[in-house]
């Protein structure tokens, strides 16, 4: 399990943030896109969020996420037209009511995509212990930090085991991709769960205190940022409203 066992930080941008920064841009961008009901505020913390992401990991990565998502959306639009169609009185299409949850998606994803992918597991857990936090509540912390690249990893090797077997027709697809990945999806969990235990960290007792270092210049330039984003975003929603129906953000 390569990515459970990240000993190292790299040389991005991202890297040298406070751990505790960016878990509290994870935290209040998921909490301000649950509020916030404006497309194009949620247009902005995307931006900003995926700017976030790109000095953390590489721009395939994040064009690969923006693209399934896209794709789910696609399939969101076509069948809800359909079904709007079929049943004019119980589907109201809207663009921009079924862009909204998936924009929210992508704002969330992004921002926890720079967490994880610039994080050693060393520093999440010393972070995670310095909050005092439950045992149980701490362990499933930094296991699921842990499973996004964990499960990044286990797609490419699926991946490059599915191109040597042959068939090309839908059995094919699910039982050379979905398949394995689900079970390698439960086996990472497992040996990540096993991996956090061995650091330390336990679901019987609570995290001992350890010391972090202090805030430095980018990390106070990177939660200025977000907080001016955010105002921006609050801003736009109160001054330049678009038409979503009520109920249905």
């Amino acid at each position: 399990m390569r990515a459970s066992f990240l000993t190292h930080k790299s040389q991005r941008y991202a890297a040298g943030i406070d751990p505790r920064v960016k878990l509290g841009l994870c935290v209040a961008g998921s909490l301000a896109s649950i509020v916030i009901k404006s497309p194009l505020s949620l247009g902005l913390m995307l931006v900003a969020s995926t700017a976030m992401a790109l000095t953390a990991t590489r721009a395939t990565t994040i064009i690969k996420v923006c693209l399934v998502v896209t794709l789910m959306l696609a399939f969101s639009l076509g069948f809800s037209w359909l079904m709007s169609l079929a049943v004019p009185g119980l589907v109201q299409w809207n663009v921009a009511t079924l862009v909204l949850p998936f924009l929210r998606m992508l704002v969330v994803v992004t921002l926890l995509m720079a967490f994880a992918l610039s994080t050693p597991a060393q520093e999440v857990s010393r972070m995670l212990q310095s909050f005092r936090l439950p045992g149980f509540l701490s362990l499933t912390l930094s296991v699921i930090i842990r499973f996004i690249p964990s499960f990044m990893d286990d797609c490419r090797q699926v991946a490059e085991a599915a191109k040597l077997r042959p068939g090309k027709s839908v059995w094919s697809f699910w039982r050379c991709l979905v398949v394995p990945l689900v079970f390698r999806v439960l086996a990472s969990a497992d040996e990540l769960a096993v991996a956090a235990e061995l650091k330390g960290m336990s679901a019987a007792r609570k995290a001992c205190l350890t010391p972090l270092d202090g805030f430095r210049h980018r990390d106070a330039a990177v939660a200025a940022g977000a907080l001016a984003v955010l105002a921006l975003a609050f801003a736009l929603q109160i001054w330049l409203p678009i038409g979503v129906p009520a109920g249905r953000a």
